[in-house]
């Protein structure tokens, strides 16, 4: 690259600063991706009253994305910047613009300044994605910018309740206080333009706005207190008019739990039509709520063969996601009414254990997300699941000892069996009293990739539920066996466990593809309790 040295007056500065000369042409031989030497006459604070002529200039001459990033933006940013003494004025280093968070209702000439610097640095991102050759002008809202300086320059010793401010000023003020926690502790000048703003923007069909109230109305905030009518009405314009799914799925549980109703009477017809829309936008939080629906009979014929459908589905996809880490998803509430639906099906005491094994996940998952989202619902649903936890631990039993003999392997089926993609290492170790303890172990994440995601494990018999790479387990009263792992050998790889009746009791086939690895019959499993 060449090394180019340039000498720049103070006037040139100055005029560089208010894009009245292009970076351009002070070289015949600029070249944007090459280091410049740059010898400044002097350094020159640039004003306000600069950054309003540049971007004046920028739109008149209708700069062009690349245009503008290549011949104003990067020149200010990267080779004048500390000459502009935009250091002091807007923040240390030029590449932490993007993530300084300025005040978006500026009262002095410095603030406003760092509010326009902030953001034009979204140039960053759309030089990245949008088309080079269109205007800069959109994307950045320049002109909105310069209105913003106009009313900066009006609102002077106006008090604050007749000041004047740009939509986008509203929202991004909006963006920095809608927290409840931070709105608590505001104070009542904040919370009046809080409530100002969003009122204003609501009358104008903003989205953001009308999301915001919706919710505020619908919990109550420290700026709206609740009124589950007045949330209907905003969450009915959001749902109909911009296709936002969860204004549906909230106007559901509106209806679900009757907050309409001064006795609190549900409404269920309705409830299930909000939440079929909602469910066909894809919430999963919709799909579940029909599931409770089909489930009690609630509006329609009790169905719990359909409620098992979708939650199979649901708890499927949502338990790789959780497996995958995604600790805040829905799984804790799908699995949880999978232990519902176990519960509800009339006869055997193995649909209980059966509803034991799916509340111990829920509630192994529901302590997670409680540790990682901190989601306001989320102590209600903690506490229903304990209490079907209680329920069906009377019927279910668990032992006290630090063992548990079984006669199925259900959970190296569980463990191994319904992730496509994935390979497993097993080794088999024959001990002195002719039983075989087996290691499993997850070599791969799925479609073989190589990040390898944990697997949920459970033990109902302890009451156990963990996150882990690998089981270990022993076969007892093994009558045959193919495969046992001789010493100092590394294992076999597969990729399914087969479990078939035996008239000694199962066996178990660990196949790679077609092909069976290793294979072992025996009466029964043993497990040891988990030492965490």
């Amino acid at each position: 690259m060449s090394d180019n040295s340039i000498f720049i007056t103070q006037d040139k500065l100055i005029s560089l600063a208010r894009f009245e000369t292009r970076f351009d042409e002070l070289t015949t031989e600029f070249n944007p991706n090459s280091r410049m030497n740059l010898d400044v006459e002097s350094d020159y604070p640039m004003t306000l009253d600069d950054l309003v002529t540049a971007l004046e200039n920028i739109v008149d001459e209708k700069l062009s994305v690349a245009e503008f990033y290549v011949y104003w933006y990067v020149p200010i940013t990267e080779y004048l910047y500390n000459h502009l003494m935009l250091n002091e004025i807007i923040v240390p280093k030029p590449e932490d613009l993007m993530y300084f968070e300025p005040t978006s209702l500026p009262s002095t000439d410095d603030q406003m300044m760092q509010y326009i610097f902030r953001g034009l640095s979204e140039i960053e991102l759309v030089i990245k994605n949008e088309d080079p050759s269109a205007l800069i002008e959109p994307f950045l809202c320049i002109n909105e910018m310069l209105e913003a300086v106009d009313l900066y320059y009006e609102n002077q010793d106006k008090p604050i309740e007749e000041q004047e401010f740009t939509d986008l000023q509203k929202l991004d003020f909006l963006g920095q206080w809608d927290n409840n926690m931070m709105l608590e502790d505001a104070g009542d000048e904040v919370k009046y333009l809080f409530r100002k703003f969003t009122d204003e923007l609501c009358h104008k069909k903003n989205f953001f706005a009308l999301r915001s109230k919706a919710y505020a109305l619908y919990e109550g905030n420290p700026v709206y207190e609740q009124n589950s009518a007045e949330a209907r009405e905003l969450l009915e314009i959001l749902w109909k008019d911009f296709s936002f799914a969860y204004a549906a799925n909230t106007l559901g549980y509106i209806y679900y739990y009757g907050r309409l109703d001064p006795e609190g009477k549900p409404d269920y017809e309705k409830a299930f039509f909000y939440y079929s829309v909602a469910s066909t936008y894809g919430v999963i939080e919709a799909k579940y709520k029909l599931c409770d629906m089909f489930m009690n009979g609630q509006y329609v014929a009790k169905n719990l063969e359909l409620a098992h459908d979708i939650l199979l589905d649901l708890y499927i996809s949502l338990r790789v996601r959780f497996e995958d880490g995604d600790y805040g998803c829905e799984f804790p509430d799908v699995a949880y009414r999978v232990g519902k639906y176990f519960e509800m099906i009339p006869g055997h005491d193995s649909n209980v254990f059966m509803a034991y094994l799916f509340y111990l996940q829920a509630d192994f998952a529901i302590k997670k997300r409680m540790e990682t989202t901190h989601q306001h619902f989320d102590k209600r649903v903690s506490e229903n699941i304990t209490r079907a936890l209680e329920s069906a631990r009377e019927y279910v039993k668990p032992t006290t000892k630090s063992v548990y003999h079984s006669d199925f392997p259900s959970i190296a089926k569980d463990f191994v069996n319904g992730k496509p993609g994935c390979s497993y290492g097993i080794t088999l170790k024959p001990l002195k009293s002719g039983n075989i303890k087996i290691e499993i172990e997850r070599l791969t994440g799925r479609d073989r990739s190589s990040e390898i995601p944990d697997t949920l494990v459970v033990m109902p018999w302890f009451e156990h539920a963990e996150l882990a790479k690998k089981i270990t387990f022993t076969l007892e009263g093994v009558t045959d066996a193919m495969g046992v792992t001789p010493d100092h050998h590394e294992g076999y790889l597969f990729d399914n466990v087969e479990v078939v009746p035996d008239p000694m009791g199962f066996r178990m086939n660990f196949s790679a593809s077609i092909d069976v690895v290793a294979s072992v019959t025996a009466s029964s499993v043993k497990y040891n309790r988990p030492k965490n």
